[in-house]
């Protein structure tokens, strides 16, 4: 986890690692009021965003239904085509052979 940069950084040199005067720390309250802060506006923040979340999923959602519908018609379309084909086809050879196959 990376540190706020306000705190001092740690140099080597010194047995306490400090080359000049004493820094100054953040004060406790402070950052109890940040903490106290970031507590009560945590919820609501995670709650708009999953809120986001839902609704970019919804809106794909439809999309990728009506995409699908699309394709199924399509395939629908060709499979008729390909079927009025084949019985086509049947019908050219029964009338050339003078035979009915066996389906």
């Amino acid at each position: 986890m990376r540190r706020p940069s306000r705190w001092p950084r740690w140099t080597p040199g010194t047995p306490t690692g400090r080359t000049g005067p004493r820094p100054r720390w953040p004060r406790p309250s402070s950052a109890l009021a940040d903490a106290e802060e970031f507590a009560r506006n945590a919820p609501d923040e995670a709650r708009a965003r999953a809120a986001d979340i839902i609704a970019e999923a919804r809106a794909r959602e439809e999309l990728i239904a009506q995409e699908t519908e699309q394709v199924l018609r399509e395939h629908g379309d060709t499979w008729d085509d390909v079927q009025a084909h084949m019985d086509s086809v049947r019908d050219s050879l029964i009338s050339l052979t003078g035979r009915v196959t066996m389906e």
